[in-house]
């Protein structure tokens, strides 16, 4: 029996007990522009507030399941439900062993994720059991079993500053985030990534520093959870801005719409605002609700689409005429999020057909490329644009050919983004391939009680 580390406060003693070799750091981000020192000497205004945030169970309504079966000479077919189809082969064959072309995977519908279905749950006990056994076997958890094995959202301790002008500009912001991931890495590192590279919210100002730590602990793991890390320093964000209205004697929407990204800014992570930026959009479109009741409230946020920060990250799929209709093929596994949908607009927008003449396939690591795994926001941007150069193919085909022509062929389509990493030294670095924005404005009724959203 060890003794626990229970606190990341405890996890970062110097006497700590080590949970992995290397320490309790699991990793650490530093990320700086401008110079924040000076900015918050000279400011009207300066809110430093500590802020923390619990863990969140994901509670999707289908619990985590998998079915396995033997296949051929010693490969093994699972079906699965999980967010990405080649991770699992991945994992799989490396515990048995395998070439990964004898693991076979299969997604049958998954239902909720929201990052809860990233990392392995069932699908390697399965595996392993209808390897050994020869024999058909499902694994699925019940709700209690699910509740304690599977990932919850980090809980973070976060400690902001924030500092304006007398006019209510934001000229700085420092933030210390330390997320406890607990006792296994999971996807702590890009999760934490994601909070420092969000830590600004949508705002437009120049000096920015933000100093992040995932930290080890015996307590549960922390994983992907919808919004990744940047949820988290979203309400301090925003709560932080909150207070400095207060002592500016402004509301909540004026200090946001002041300081609103526009595109052609520079946001504080260096990257230039494209054009499609929508903040001061999301904004206009509450402002009537805002004002139009005594008991509102405001906030906003922002979120990446994509892995980002100079990792790779790629999307495929391949159309094929089959039987007069054509098939969508990508493995971008879909949680509820309708990706499905997403793909049969992409093609059927870009080349006149029909959704009656359009097959959504399952993925399946024999019959649809490695779209990546279906987190990160990024199915839609990455599996949509490479389905949309497909169809561009298809539709070229489809000017001297008639659809039952074309019987058989195959048309691909791949989209790769190019990020840089989170400390690069570029005046405009593009941390993200692209970003999505939203304002809400929550009001209540007169006893407190929220009346809507």
């Amino acid at each position: 029996v060890l003794p626990p580390v229970l606190t990341m406060q405890e996890a970062l003693k110097d006497d700590a007990p080590h949970l992995h070799e290397g320490g309790n750091v699991l990793s650490a981000e530093h990320i700086k522009r401008g110079d924040v020192d000076a900015a918050i000497k000279k400011a009207k205004h300066v809110i430093t507030r500590t802020y923390t945030t619990p863990y969140t169970e994901h509670a999707f309504m289908e619990p985590e399941c998998a079915v396995a079966l033997p296949e051929g000479k010693d490969g093994v077919l699972v079906h699965t439900s999980g967010q990405s189809i080649y991770d699992e082969q991945h994992e799989i064959s490396h515990m048995l062993q395998l070439p990964p072309e004898k693991v076979h995977c299969h997604s049958m519908l998954v239902g909720g994720g929201f990052g809860g279905k990233e990392d392995m749950s069932v699908q390697h006990h399965a595996a392993l059991a209808a390897w050994i056994l020869k024999q058909p076997v499902k694994v699925k958890l019940s709700r209690q079993e699910s509740l304690t094995v599977h990932p919850k959202r980090h809980p973070m301790e976060m400690k902001l500053t924030t500092a304006c002008d007398e006019q209510g500009r934001i000229t700085a912001m420092r933030a210390i985030i330390d997320a406890n991931t607990g006792a296994y890495a999971s996807l702590g590192g890009p999760v934490l990534q994601r909070a420092c590279t969000h830590a600004s919210g949508p705002y437009n100002f120049q000096n920015f520093e933000v100093y992040g730590r995932a930290i080890y602990t015996n307590l549960v793991p922390a994983g992907a959870f919808r919004g990744f890390g940047v949820t988290q320093s979203c309400f301090a964000v925003e709560a932080n801005l909150n207070l400095l209205a207060d002592e500016l004697g402004m509301d909540y929407y004026e200090i946001r719409r002041l300081n609103a990204l526009k595109p052609g800014d520079t946001m504080p992570n260096g990257q230039i605002a494209g054009e499609d930026t929508g903040i001061v959009e999301c904004l206009e479109a509450v402002k009537e609700a805002y004002y139009s009741s005594p008991r509102a409230g405001i906030a906003c946020g922002f979120k990446n689409s994509g892995l980002g920060v100079g990792f790779p990250d790629t999307g495929r799929c391949i159309l094929s005429v089959e039987q007069g209709k054509v098939h969508i093929r990508t493995s971008a596994a879909c949680m509820g999020q309708g990706v499905a949908t997403v793909c049969t607009q992409m093609l059927g927008q870009t080349c006149s057909l029909g959704a009656d003449q359009i097959i959504v396939e399952d993925p399946d690591t024999r019959r649809t490329p490695d779209s990546g795994t279906s987190t990160a926001s990024r199915q839609s941007v990455f599996t949509g644009e490479a389905v949309r150069r497909a169809a561009l193919k298809l539709k070229d085909a489809l000017q001297t050919n008639a659809l039952s022509d074309l019987e058989g062929q195959e048309f691909s389509g791949e989209y790769t983004s190019i990020t840089d990493p989170i400390n690069s030294k570029k005046e405009h670095p593009v941390s993200h391939v692209a970003y999505s924005f939203s304002a809400q404005v929550v009001i209540l009724d007169e006893q407190g009680k929220m009346e809507k959203v």
